[in-house]
């Protein structure tokens, strides 16, 4: 049996906590616990192990699965500038419920925001202009991912060519963050969608038919 451990953030009485992300416990028909993973990769490449009768998320070639574990990893998250994860965790705050609120703001500020030096999100300043800048280099991170796959252009659409993979994933749930972060009628969501001939919107369209994301024709 899997159990899947995901709590919402917004539940009453519920605070949100730094350490909360997917977790995977499998048990056997014993009961006992085969494997308890945390981490979207390593739960997933457990899946494609374990059951090897299903669709595959990672090649078997080693230099793809080199290539896409740099790129999950590694790559992915360095495209993107500080002051679009300061910008998304600002507007994310309010949405939160009051018992998550604080526990997010100082998560936030000494985790993937500690270069700003605070000990909290409300004491990062952010005016109009660092924001616009910030959604500029989004552009180039997008700009960057277009040289990424472009060479799979004639293969086929995805990160490695014809088969979709967890890079994909990754790319996807990234746009499908923006869809929500700013809302499915936001300039932001428009930009994304049509940056790099779009791109972007076809790439969504494609994910939508294989794994039913809401925003891939919005």
């Amino acid at each position: 049996m899997i159990t899947l451990f995901d709590i919402p953030s917004n539940v009453p009485g519920k605070a949100w906590s730094l350490f909360m992300w997917p977790i995977i416990d499998v048990d056997d028909e014993t009961g006992e616990t085969n494997a308890a993973l945390a981490e979207s990769y390593d739960i997933a490449k457990y899946l494609d192990e374990a059951y090897p009768d299903t669709p595959k998320l990672f090649p078997t070639k080693k230099g793809e699965l080199e290539r896409l574990e740099k790129f999950a990893k590694q790559e992915f998250l360095a495209i993107w500038p500080p002051s679009y994860y300061l910008t998304v965790c600002k507007i994310m705050l309010p949405k939160f419920n009051p018992e998550s609120q604080e526990p997010f703001s100082t998560s936030c500020a000494k985790d993937f925001l500690r270069g700003y030096g605070k000990d909290r999100l409300e004491d990062i300043p952010l005016s109009d202009e660092e924001a616009k800048d910030g959604w500029r280099k989004v552009k180039d991170g997008f700009n960057t991912l277009e040289e990424k796959l472009k060479g799979m252009d004639g293969k086929g659409q995805w990160f490695l060519g014809n088969e979709i993979s967890f890079a994909d994933l990754v790319i996807g749930a990234f746009l499908v963050s923006i869809w929500g972060v700013f809302g499915e009628g936001s300039s932001e969501w428009e930009d994304v969608r049509t940056w790099n001939g779009g791109r972007w919107g076809r790439f969504m369209a494609s994910l939508d038919e294989l794994c039913g994301y809401t925003a891939a024709n919005q």
